[in-house]
């Protein structure tokens, strides 16, 4: 009987909660991957738990959103922790694939390790990141800050193998 391929989401938000999410995982269980989920933990929750097949690794941050630099420091340290996360499962799993679902785009990083040893990286753009933050900061779309979030957006689709968009402006 042949391996089952492995694959590993990362997605700074809670789970099962987000449904999108667990949809995904859940279909992928469904057509034969072994699913690996590396996500936000809400306090009482497990750091580690089988959720209808998905293997699901909790990392003990929050997402707090109080302003600019609050939601760099979040994004930040979610990354570092990510990274040593996938890192560590991929040494003792070995993934086939990592998907990392925006936002940040920046955690289609985290599958370096697996990208090196010939894991394929997806980026599963949910939202157009500079767009978003046009909305919530009240920017326009000149501003330095919304520069460096298409640069951002621009490395972390090069860096991916593959790029899933949910419309046609994540698409451009």
């Amino acid at each position: 009987m042949l391996d089952k391929k492995r694959i590993c989401i990362i997605r700074r938000a809670y789970y099962p909660q987000e449904s999108h999410v667990r949809r995904n995982a859940e279909t992928l269980v469904n057509a034969g991957f072994d699913v690996y989920l590396v996500c936000l933990k809400k306090a009482g929750e497990k750091r580690f738990e089988n959720v209808n097949g998905v293997n699901t690794y909790r990392i003990p941050l929050s997402a707090k959103r109080k302003g600019i630099a609050s939601y760099l420091m979040e994004y930040i340290c979610f990354f570092l922790m990510s990274f040593l996360y996938v890192s560590i499962l991929h040494l003792n799993y070995k993934f086939d694939f990592v998907e990392a679902d925006s936002m940040p785009d920046f955690l289609v990083f985290c599958g370096l390790i697996p990208k090196i040893t010939g894991a394929k990286l997806v980026l599963y753009l949910f939202e157009s990141m500079p767009e978003m933050w046009v909305q919530k900061q009240n920017l326009r779309m000149n501003h330095r800050m919304i520069k460096l979030l298409k640069l951002h957006e621009k490395l972390s689709c090069l860096f991916a193998d593959k790029v899933i968009c949910c419309h046609a402006m994540a698409k451009e």
